[in-house]
């Protein structure tokens, strides 16, 4: 696909897999334009906007041009807990798109296989706290809220240090 038509900002897959893939995206009112006028429009002029003040400082023509220089997750391996939300496939799409490496489901019991910790990512929730949060930040890696995730790829910028983001 080279273009994702949608009238609204929207944080799902789709949405998200676009902008990390450095695809277009522009609401119908482009498609609509480009078939009058018999080629295609600019898409600048046809990007979807922000009506509800949902995502302050968001742009998506911003953010697609961050994903065109550089592959946010690249040499990246991303860690999630069971009951993360989305789900652990999806997060792999994601996280794939964006040129990182989803690592299987960490387990219920059992050793937790890391890798270079300066490339980590951990993504927990508060489901999942409890039963992981001592021994994952026992390896000395952050523990994040899978909003570090999601929100990094659709800003194309990973916010590492944001405490917010912390669990």
């Amino acid at each position: 696909c080279t273009h994702l038509v949608t009238n609204k900002i929207v944080r799902t897959e789709k949405f998200i897999a676009a902008i990390t893939l450095g695809k277009q995206i522009v609401t119908s009112a482009w498609v609509n334009a480009s078939l009058k006028a018999g080629v295609w429009a600019d898409v600048e002029e046809y990007r979807p906007l922000d009506d509800a003040g949902e995502y302050p400082g968001f742009s998506v023509g911003v953010s697609i041009s961050r994903a065109k220089a550089k592959k946010l997750l690249s040499g990246f391996n991303v860690y999630a807990t069971p009951r993360v939300s989305p789900d652990w496939a999806i997060l792999k799409r994601l996280v794939e798109c964006a040129g990182g490496k989803m690592i299987p489901p960490i387990p219920l019991g059992g050793d937790i296989p890391m890798g270079d910790k300066g490339k980590v990512i951990l993504v927990s929730c508060e489901e999942d706290e409890g039963m992981f949060g001592d021994k994952l930040r026992g390896f000395g890696v952050p523990l994040y809220s899978v909003e570090v995730l999601i929100g990094g790829l659709m800003d194309q910028q990973m916010k590492l240090d944001d405490p917010s983001l912390f669990l």
